[in-house]
């Protein structure tokens, strides 16, 4: 199995060069490695290694004129966007979502506890944790149009069925990371039992690791996760 897309990367437009690469540099990977579709997908900017909500401009240019350099694979501009409340509210204005090709969402602690910390704190340790996580996952689907729930229990616990469940009603992915991968047999089951779509993705820091994504494809081989529910992968 390959993969033809790869929706999750970070670049240097990261803080502190959270992400190693440049723009290019990940394009230059995407294409020898032969992806048909790449998407630069920086953390949004209340993440501690987020854009400077100032930088967003620029960074969608140097986009829009690689994909004239490059008019063989598909550049997208994303972000990686931060679940920043109990309500499902993320971290980009509607006219920054407007300039976007793709939106991932994720819970993360750098995000919640540098800006949001009542939030994160509740999230990791309040009571019925479960349900309320999950319930924020939930209110943000319905309330946002998110392409691809990113590393879906990492930091915190959630019900994956439930997320899925909405997920698939909604058209949004849930995403197997290859850097991340926190289901279990029983998260697995539960998802497969809806009608949720898969993407594998690399959420490569780094140019090299672009399209790698070999820990994700050893997972769908050990959970069986039928490939025609996986939307970037193909036999070999």
């Amino acid at each position: 199995m390959k993969i033809t897309k790869d929706l999750h990367t970070h670049s240097r437009y990261s803080k502190f060069y959270h992400g190693k690469s440049t723009i290019r540099e990940v394009v230059e990977a995407a294409v020898a490695k032969g992806l048909k579709t790449i998407a630069i997908t920086d953390h949004a900017p209340d993440h501690m290694f987020g854009v400077w909500p100032f930088l967003l401009k620029k960074r969608k240019r140097e986009i829009e004129k690689l994909r004239k350099e490059f008019p063989n694979i598909e550049i997208l501009c994303g972000l990686e966007t931060n679940l920043v409340s109990q309500k499902g509210n993320i971290d980009v204005t509607k006219k920054q979502r407007e300039n976007l090709d793709i939106c991932l969402m994720g819970f993360h602690k750098t995000a919640g506890m540098f800006l949001h910390p009542f939030f994160a704190l509740k999230m990791l340790f309040g009571k019925n944790k479960i349900e309320r996580n999950t319930n924020a996952y939930v209110s943000a689907i319905e309330n946002n149009k998110i392409d691809v729930i990113t590393h879906l229990k990492q930091y915190i616990n959630v019900d994956c069925g439930k997320i899925a469940e909405v997920a698939a009603k909604y058209g949004t992915l849930i995403e197997i990371n290859n850097r991340h991968l926190f289901f279990n047999e029983d998260d697995v089951k539960a998802m497969l039992a809806t009608d949720c779509k898969f993407v594998i993705d690399s959420d490569a820091h780094r140019a090299r690791n672009v399209g790698e994504v070999g820990t994700a494809l050893e997972f769908v081989k050990k959970y069986n996760i039928p490939i025609e529910r996986i939307v970037n992968v193909k036999k070999d």
